[in-house]
Parts: structure tokens; sequence; C-alpha cells
């Protein structure tokens, strides 16, 4: 009896490990790498089913909450979390800067944008700039409108600061978010940060995430309907 209690925990944790590592893994992808969840298998929960591909991999399970974050939009207006509470929204990190990643995930989340409208939803998007010191409203500003966003539903973020949003996307997306000073990287200040689109449901429970180098439109289109 004592075998088989002393046993289980042991089996549950080791996969909670791995389960983990895996996510973990995916995630952890700078400017300069991509990562695809390897997956194939579906998870059902509310919402209907949410199917893992290499391009796309369920979080449910993970229990990820996007944390509380001031912020300032393009607009110079205060942006705050907490105002998307009851939507359904798509975030991304990016900056303006960017030579490499930035400009393949910024486009395809405009080409995402346009088919969601094109769907009839109602999902939004905030894009979190981690480069502070560079993206000031207006040059966000600038950015969006270089790519044809619609900010009425799209939100360009940037923070008081480096640190500030290092943390919040470390506790909102489990990510990692690291500073190359221009000494070390060709002569311009280099971010290495997460590439992957994140899927937010009416309660800020991260529930899916996206290759941004390589979304699965249509698919993120099914997924935010079946959230709806």
């Amino acid at each position: 009896m004592k075998g088989s209690i002393s046993k289980r925990p042991k089996v549950r944790r080791a996969a909670l490990w791995w389960a983990a590592g895996s996510v973990a893994v995916t995630v952890l992808a700078g400017c300069g790498a991509t990562a695809s969840p390897d997956s194939g298998t579906a998870a059902q929960g509310q919402g209907g089913v949410i199917q893992n591909t290499s391009q796309a991999q369920d979080l449910r399970q993970a229990n990820w909450h996007i944390q509380p974050y001031q912020a300032t939009d393009q607009d110079g207006k205060p942006f705050n979390t907490d105002q998307m509470k009851g939507k359904i929204w798509l975030a991304d990190v990016i900056y303006t800067n960017c030579p490499t990643m930035c400009p393949v995930m910024t486009p395809n989340m405009a080409q995402v944008q346009k088919k969601l409208k094109e769907a009839g939803t109602s999902a939004e998007i905030v894009s979190f700039s981690c480069d502070p010191d560079t993206d000031k409203p207006e040059v966000l500003k600038k950015y969006a409108e270089r790519y044809n966003a619609d900010l009425k539903t799209w939100h360009f973020v940037t923070s008081p600061g480096f640190d500030i949003t290092k943390d919040f996307v470390f506790k909102s997306f489990h990510s990692a978010l690291t500073k190359n000073p221009p000494e070390v990287s060709g002569g311009i200040t280099m971010y290495n940060h997460t590439t992957q689109f994140f899927l937010i449901n009416r309660n800020g429970q991260i529930v899916k995430m996206y290759d941004g180098l390589k979304p699965p439109i249509d698919q993120i289109v099914q997924d935010v309907k079946a959230l709806e």
C-alpha cells in the first residue's frame, strides 16, 4: 500500500516537469531564434477544442495569467492590462528598431487583425514594446502606421522602464527578455524577446500561443471565435 502511494506522486511530478520544460523551451525564443512546439495533441476545455500543432500550443493547463501592467499607448494615453479584462485579445513583444524578427512578426499580426475583422470578431491586440528608451508614443504611432494597423483595436504600448517590462514579460508570458548594449551588438541596442503570439481569454488567462514568424492565421481566427 505504501509503495503504491509513493510511486504515483513521482510519476505525476515527472510528467509535470516534462510538460513545463516543453512549454519553457517553446517560449524562451530570442530575437534571433524561433521555437516550435512539437505536440500534435488536442486539449478540450471551455470554448471547444484547441489543437496543438507545429505552429501552436495549448496553454490552458499551464494556468498562465496576464499580470498587472501600467504603460502608455501610441497616442500618449495611459494603458493598463486591467482594461483588457472581459475582452479576448492577442499579445506579442516587439520593438521598433528590431532588425530581424519584428519586421516579420508585425506584418503577420497585421494580417491576423485583417482576418479577425473580416470574421466579425471583437478581438483586440496589444503589442508590448521592450525598448522604452526609444519607443516613445510618437515612435510607436509611426511604426503602427507603417504596417497599416487599425488602432481602434490594436494597442502599441511602452512602459516607464526596461526592468518593468522585463518583469511583466517573465511573469505573464514566462519568457526571458534580455538587453544587449551597443558595444556587443554592432553599435545598436538589441533585445532578445519571445517571437510568439499569445491568445488571452476574457478572464486574462493565456490559453494558447502561436509561432509569430509563421502564424496559422485561419486557426487563430477559429480559436478566437471559439472563445467568444
